[in-house]
C-alpha cells in the first residue's frame, strides 16, 4: 500500500497543499490523527485500517466533476478518454469545478496519485485519535 501524506497542523494544511484545503475534492481524502499514524508505523494497523477511507479507484469514480477543465480550448480533447477513470487519460487532465489555477493543478495531482493506486491521507497533528 502506498500512501501520500499531507500534514495539517492546527487548522491549516502544509503550505504546498493549502490552496486546495476545503475544496469539494478533498472530501475524498482519508483524515487521521498523528497518533494513528504513529501506531501504524509501530506495527499496530487496526486504528489506521478502521480510519482508512475509500480506495484510490473509488475516489476517481466519486470525483465531484469528471470532465476536464481544459475541454473547450484543448485541440486534443476527446470525451471518451479525457476522464479520470479512462484507461488512456492524458497527462494534462484537470478536474472541472475548481476555478483557481493553483488549486486545480493540485487537484490534478490528486487524480494522478489516485490513478497510480496511492492513498492520500491528511494527518492532523495535535488531534487525539478516536
Amino acid at each position: 500500500m502506498e500512501l501520500y501524506l499531507i500534514y495539517q497542523e492546527g487548522k491549516d494544511w502544509e503550505s504546498e497543499w493549502r490552496p486546495l484545503q476545503g475544496a469539494e475534492i478533498t472530501s475524498l481524502l482519508t483524515v487521521i490523527s498523528k497518533e494513528t499514524l504513529d501506531h501504524v508505523l509501530a506495527g499496530w494497523s487496526k486504528p489506521f485500517t478502521t480510519a482508512l477511507g475509500i480506495p484510490p479507484d473509488g475516489a476517481l469514480r466519486k470525483l465531484p466533476q469528471s470532465r476536464c477543465y481544459q475541454r473547450l480550448p484543448c485541440p486534443f480533447y476527446q470525451p471518451k478518454i479525457c476522464l479520470p477513470t479512462a484507461k488512456e487519460m492524458p497527462w494534462c487532465f484537470e478536474p472541472d469545478g475548481i476555478d483557481d489555477t493553483v488549486s486545480r493543478k493540485l487537484a490534478s495531482t490528486l487524480v494522478s496519485l489516485w490513478r497510480e493506486g496511492v492513498y492520500i491521507v491528511v494527518v492532523q497533528e495535535g488531534v487525539p485519535s478516536v
